[in-house]
């Protein structure tokens, strides 16, 4: 199962660096300040590209590739791979606070759930002496507990909506990345060793 919104792929491609650059070039709306756009084209991204590695955000309505690609260009001459992360959101650190959330959100649930107890004044002749009576029912009487169990319920819903449609993507993006650079996407054992 996958938890967060993040997959490494290689590409290999069978022309230059410079070609390469230039093919994603052609897509992306660049960052840099001199960058003249052209008003007929559509781009797919925005971001840096250089020689050697290359940042693109997706800006298109119905995007067809994850919203983040995060890529290293490696390799000489006509022998190039790409190592590109495709990710959701911009750091890995929102998901992973997202899923400790909902743990710390399950763990502060499971607590009351099971240590649900009425705490009332005892008829006792001495003041302020309290007991203990435990509840003897399955769900939880807390209305604190129900409030916490419905924000689990919905940050696992939204969390997994993502999971889903950062899925989707991926699968879209591996035929347009083929399609547009004219890659193809090879296992990570298949790059020279220096490059792994």
């Amino acid at each position: 199962m996958q938890l967060l919104p993040v997959v490494t792929r290689y590409y290999r491609v069978n022309y230059s660096r410079q070609e390469l650059v230039k093919k994603l070039t052609e897509i992306t709306f660049l960052s840099d300040k001199n960058f003249n756009a052209d008003k007929s084209k559509t781009y797919t991204f925005y971001g840096d590209i250089s020689s050697a590695d290359f940042y693109l955000e997706n800006i298109q309505n119905q995007p067809q590739t994850p919203t983040i690609l995060d890529g290293r260009i490696l390799g000489v001459e006509e022998d190039i791979f790409i190592k590109i992360t495709h990710r959701l959101w911009e750091r890995t650190t929102t998901p992973v606070l997202f899923l400790v959330t909902i743990l710390l959100t399950a763990a502060v649930f499971l607590h009351t759930w099971f240590n649900q107890y009425l705490w009332y004044a005892s008829i006792n002749h001495e003041p302020g002496y309290l007991t203990k009576q435990y509840s003897d029912k399955l769900y939880p009487e807390n209305p604190l507990a129900f409030a916490v169990a419905l924000a689990i319920g919905i940050m696992i819903y939204l969390y997994n909506n993502k999971i889903k449609y950062f899925r989707e993507k991926l699968q879209c993006s591996k035929a347009y990345l083929e399609d547009t650079l004219q890659a193809k996407q090879v296992n990570k054992s298949d790059l020279p060793l220096v490059f792994r």
